[in-house]
């Protein structure tokens, strides 16, 4: 499963490294207010040499592969505005407390656009990152949760949330015949049975391809 390292990599910075002001002042900060405070350079960052070890196993491992399969490349780059993260952060930092869960961090999920995503046409068929809130279980696993639907003290996890939902898209896989002419099973959802519901996941980062590189070279 492909992640964007680059973004990977900041995402876990920010999710170890930064630390509610309510836990490191002496006085409270103004109410549904979340801010940082700095502690230096954060262990989890690594060297040009490791990112480049990095990149160059995805490319001799996955992206060729890809690259064959697909007849282009796929997503290597996922852009997410810094502001757009500030008050994602914050959201969920906000909606954990009033349902007494510790937020631990943010868990990344490789996804695909559909064929029939609503948003911009381009980034139709192309990868992506799903981010979701994250908590500790009773067992001290790491798992994704959705303070949405949680009860005070009680996670509901992402995973039982979606079943469902991937449960009647999967039933509704179709065959379809790539410019390449390879078969191979898609999700084509035509019909929807279950009504819809809002999460506490984010998206609509801007992925490259289709659009420029932002980090590497094309």
């Amino acid at each position: 499963m492909k992640t964007n390292a680059l973004l990977g990599l900041f995402l876990i910075s920010i999710s170890f490294s930064l630390i509610s002001c309510k836990e490191k002042t002496t006085t409270e900060p103004p109410k549904d207010t979340y801010c940082y405070e700095y502690e230096g350079k954060p262990a989890e960052t690594i060297g040009y040499v490791e990112i480049a070890e990095m990149i160059n196993e995805y490319e001799g491992t996955r992206g060729r592969i890809l690259e064959a399969s697909l007849g282009r490349k796929d997503t290597r780059e996922n852009f997410y505005e810094l502001d757009a993260l500030k008050k994602y952060l914050a959201y969920l930092e906000k909606m954990s407390d009033e349902k007494d869960i510790e937020l631990t961090g943010i868990t990344m999920i490789s996804a695909v656009y559909p064929n029939n995503y609503p948003g911009d046409p381009k980034e139709r068929n192309y990868q992506t990152l799903i981010f979701a809130p994250t908590t500790k279980d009773i067992n001290g696993r790491q798992r994704a949760f959705d303070p949405i639907y949680s009860k005070k003290g009680e996670p509901a996890y992402f995973h039982e949330l979606l079943r469902p939902y991937l449960k009647e898209v999967r039933s509704d896989q179709k065959q379809k015949t790539p410019v390449n002419g390879k078969k191979y099973i898609v999700n084509m959802t035509t019909t929807s049975i279950l009504v819809d519901q809002p999460s506490s996941a984010a998206n609509r980062t801007q992925v490259s391809p289709p659009y420029p590189a932002i980090g590497l070279d094309d």
